[in-house]
């Protein structure tokens, strides 16, 4: 019964601690991926989609595009980004706000920008080098609006991953370049990824 006393008791002056707040063994609470954005600890990097700037004829509203023709661009981040670290890009998001007739589709270009892009801005010029064009939502898809994802790798056409890769490459664009261009688009997610071990 003493025996018990004593862990009671003990049992009891850590409740007070823990109470008072004078445990000093709590460990930090680490956002989870998605929850926070640049480098992840999976290696992966993560864009914060309201970052994107927009030029001739795009409207921002938080994280969503609304394209009137025109685009927007999104400068990649100095310090800890590196766009030699990654092999892919992968965007999700959710399309809204077209009117789309039989065989009509919605389609971005993804450009990747270079260090001479800022005197096109105002002018609305097609600046940048085309990585990939994709139908919106998934690939060939008509007649519909929604959620859907692609991914930028070593396989993507006309150009790779690599060419953002290019010493002179700064960013990226998207450009609604498609029979409609006039829509919302909603970026999910936006994550760099790196080579797979």
């Amino acid at each position: 019964m003493r025996k018990y006393g004593v862990i009671s008791a003990a049992a009891l002056v850590f409740l007070a601690f823990e109470i008072s707040g004078c445990n000093t063994n709590i460990e930090p609470v680490i956002p989870s991926a998605g929850e926070h954005y640049g480098k992840q600890t999976d290696g992966s990097y993560i864009i914060d989609p309201s970052n994107f700037t927009v030029w001739y004829g795009a409207f921002m509203n938080g994280d969503t595009i609304q394209f009137s023709g025109g685009g927007v661009y999104y400068l990649f981040p100095a310090g800890d980004f590196n766009i030699n670290e990654y092999d892919s890009l992968v965007i999700s998001y959710t399309t809204s706000g077209a009117t789309l007739n039989s065989g009509d589709h919605l389609e971005i270009t993804v450009k990747a920008i270079t260090n001479n892009f800022t005197a096109l801005i105002a002018s609305g010029g097609d600046y940048g080098t085309d990585i990939t064009y994709q139908w919106l939502p998934g690939s060939n898809e008509q007649d519909q609006l929604g959620d859907g994802d692609f991914t930028i790798d070593a396989s993507t056409t006309p150009r790779t991953f690599a060419a953002f890769k290019n010493t002179d490459i700064v960013g990226l664009c998207l450009q609604a370049s498609g029979p409609i261009t006039s829509y919302n688009l909603k970026i999910n997610s936006m994550t760099f990824m790196p080579p797979t071990p």
